[in-house]
């Protein structure tokens, strides 16, 4: 387990016209270095995902634009071991997502 984690959030609502407002919120993941075991010690090093979403919110519907993972990070979360023959010179590395970026539409009924 890594010895230090932090997550923190920025968040910025400002009203619009005709009861909409803009809504902007800016996230960051942080992770320290991590010991990890698999045939030998492996450092996997620390790391940040950063993540933007903004939009417009009412109090029936809302649409929004999301980048998560925004610097397009390679973490390496955890070594992995192998499936069916464990094979010494092999690395195997669980990485994260890349960058997505999307669009969220909600409708209230």
């Amino acid at each position: 387990m890594p010895e230090v984690t932090a997550n923190t959030s920025l968040s910025y609502k400002q009203p619009l016209e005709d009861g909409k407002n803009l809504v902007a919120r800016l996230t960051n993941s942080y992770v320290d270095s991590i010991q990890d075991i698999t045939f030998t010690r492996n450092t996997l090093p620390a790391y940040d995902l950063v993540g933007l979403r903004l939009g417009v919110e009412t109090v029936r519907w809302s649409a929004f634009l999301f980048a998560d993972n925004l610097t397009n990070k390679m973490a390496l979360l955890s070594d992995t071991g192998a499936l069916s023959a464990n094979i010494s010179i092999l690395n195997r590395v669980t990485t994260n997502q890349p960058r997505t970026i999307g669009a969220d539409l909600n409708f209230k009924f």
